[in-house]
Parts: C-alpha cells; sequence; structure tokens
C-alpha cells in the first residue's frame, strides 16, 4: 500500500512513541480487557530509554500514511542469552486481517537475523477453556502458522485482596513449622546491603529455573550493580516493590519474592519473581517468603484489590503455594519461538 513504512519509533519522539504505545496497549486489551496488562506509557518511556543493565529494548511502527497500524516491542540482552530476541507484535483491531501483523512479524525477523541472533521469541494469549496449546485462538494460531512453536504454557492468577489475617497467620504459622534454621525478612524499596548480592545472584537465575518448556534460557546475574540499576528504573516508571527473604544459618539469601504496585494502576499489583534455591527446597520457604510479602502489601498499599501472577503449567509446587493463598485461574498464555536458518 502506498504510505506503509515499517520502521524502528526514535526514543525520543515524544509523540511517536505515545502513538505507538496506543497501538501497543489497545491490541494487547482487545477481547481481554478485564485481564489485560499492558504498560502506562510513562512506564514505558523509561523502560525504553533506560538504562537497564544488560538489556536493549527497540519500539517498531508499522505506519499507513503515518498512522500507526501496528506496534511491536522488541527486547534482548546483551550480557547473555546473546542468542534470542523477543518481540511483541500487535495490529490495530481495526485493521486485522489485512496482513499487517505478518509484515511486521516478517521485519522482526529480519531485525533478529541483523542483530546475528537466531532465535525469536513471542507471546500469545487466550482463554482458559481453549486448553494449554491455544488452538484455535487467534494469537497462537498466527504464531504456528508462521514457524512458532509454543514452548511453554502458563496460567494467569488473580488474588483478591485482603486476605484476612488469620489466612496468613495460618500458613505462616505452618509453614514456620518447616524452616526453623531460617529467617524471614520483608521491606519495601530498595534491597538492603547486606542482601544484595544473594537477591541478584538469585533472581538472575529465575527464568533458567523456573520451567519453559523447550525454550533453553540462560542464568542473567548482572550483580549488584544491575539490581541498582533496576530499583532506579522502579522509582522512575512510580513502582514500589514489597519483598521478602529467607536468609538460612550463614546469611546467604536463599529465597525471595516480591509484589510490585505502580502508581498508574493503584488497585493492582503483580507478583515477580518467587524463587527457593535448589538446595533450600523442601522447608517451605515459598509459602514464607510469600505470605511476608503479601502482609507487607496489605499494610502499605492498602487500596490494593489484585494480585495478578503468572505461573508455567508444569509448576507444580509453585501452584500449590498460590492456590493456598486463594489466587485463581482466569486465563493462559503461551510462550512461542522461531527458530531461523
Amino acid at each position: 500500500m502506498s504510505g506503509r513504512s515499517i520502521h524502528a519509533v526514535p526514543l525520543s519522539d515524544d509523540a511517536a512513541l505515545a502513538a505507538w504505545n496506543a497501538v501497543l496497549a489497545h491490541g494487547e486489551s482487545h477481547g481481554r480487557e478485564r485481564y489485560a496488562t499492558p504498560w502506562a506509557l510513562p512506564e514505558m518511556l523509561e523502560r525504553l530509554r533506560g538504562p537497564e543493565h544488560g538489556m536493549v529494548y527497540e519500539a517498531w511502527a508499522l505506519t499507513e500514511d503515518d498512522v500507526v497500524r501496528a506496534s511491536a516491542l522488541v527486547e534482548y540482552r546483551t550480557t547473555d542469552n546473546v542468542e534470542r530476541i523477543d518481540a511483541t507484535v500487535v495490529v490495530d483491531p481495526d485493521h486485522r486481517g489485512r496482513g499487517l501483523g505478518s509484515a511486521l512479524l516478517d521485519a522482526m525477523v529480519e531485525r533478529t537475523r541483523a542483530l546475528g541472533r537466531t532465535r525469536l521469541g513471542a507471546d500469545a494469549w487466550w482463554p482458559m477453556e481453549a486448553g494449554t496449546d491455544g488452538v484455535g485462538t487467534l494469537g497462537a494460531d498466527f504464531l504456528r502458522a508462521r514457524g512458532f512453536a509454543l514452548g511453554s504454557s502458563e496460567i494467569l492468577r488473580v488474588l483478591t485482596l485482603p486476605t484476612p489475617d488469620a489466612v496468613l497467620d495460618r500458613l505462616a504459622a505452618d509453614a514456620a513449622t518447616h524452616h526453623a534454621d531460617y529467617r524471614i525478612v520483608a521491606f519495601v524499596g530498595p534491597v538492603p546491603d547486606g542482601f544484595a548480592a544473594g537477591w541478584a545472584t538469585l533472581a538472575g537465575s529465575l527464568e533458567a529455573e523456573a520451567p519453559t518448556g523447550g525454550i533453553e534460557i540462560e542464568a542473567a546475574d548482572h550483580g549488584v550493580e544491575g539490581l541498582r540499576t533496576e530499583e532506579a528504573l522502579m522509582v522512575r516508571q512510580g513502582r514500589t516493590p514489597h519483598r521478602a527473604v529467607a536468609v538460612d544459618a550463614a546469611g546467604d539469601v536463599v529465597a525471595y519474592t516480591e509484589l510490585v504496585t505502580t502508581a498508574h494502576e493503584p488497585e493492582r499489583a503483580y507478583q515477580w519473581g518467587t524463587l527457593v534455591r535448589a538446595d533450600h527446597r523442601g522447608h517451605r520457604l515459598g509459602m514464607a517468603v510469600k505470605v511476608a510479602a503479601q502482609r507487607l502489601l496489605q499494610q502499605h498499599a492498602p487500596g490494593v484489590r489484585e494480585v495478578f501472577t503468572w505461573n508455567a503449567e508444569e509448576n507444580g509446587p509453585m501452584i500449590a503455594v498460590n492456590e493456598a493463598l486463594g489466587f485463581r485461574a482466569v486465563e493462559r498464555a503461551g510462550w512461542f519461538e522461531r527458530r531461523l536458518d
């Protein structure tokens, strides 16, 4: 079509990025408004412009006569997982069925090759009743038809707050009988210096430790410097982490979790990483840190009414913890990957 262009959006152009993000958010939310989690523009601008240790983000747009019809968010790492990039490709719902998504996705394939990489990741979402593979749903079928294979299926779960103190007390007390030799510490904001190195190592291993199906992910420890860079970014985005750690007798961080609130969605919180170090599992430390963080969240952010979390379908232990806390399954998502020649 005359006037069609696919191009990277300049990260210095506020107006162009606002138009790009509006399509990205609208496309992600269309048909799933209740559970969609698009980023507010101020959060996205900070994310794109960084800095974020070891991460690069790019905004790509397909425009027709200078109007954005499809958006792609590209992210890739520079210090680990250097064979892959991830791209979220979304089309304005009013312009679907015209080949725009295919054209933009093809451009992302070429961008992957231009970066010297061989693996391109993408996500899709679908209703619970569509099953673990999403066959017959728009996003999953779109990716499969273009050479992507489903690596891992996840479930979005939502917890309605507040959870009664009596429930948290009972869960904490039951877990405590299994970890008498550990200390649980909860805090709002930056990780205390004494825990920072251990937190960074454990959090960096999360994606490699979590079930990812056929998708290979390397651990990514960016150290204390990377942690502090991330925390500074969160402040600029208007986000506040509510965190908890389990510390062993030697003073090492062996489990962690964080619940994150944002000024742009005051009634929602997001469960980010939770992980127990492999050699310390079996002591119900996952439950202990999650209860501690949730208690802190309810104390410091009483206006939050929902917590969103995602778990791989095969992550039985963490699913059991979340269900005991009261999370309910509401939607599925798939993590797809295409390997390039």
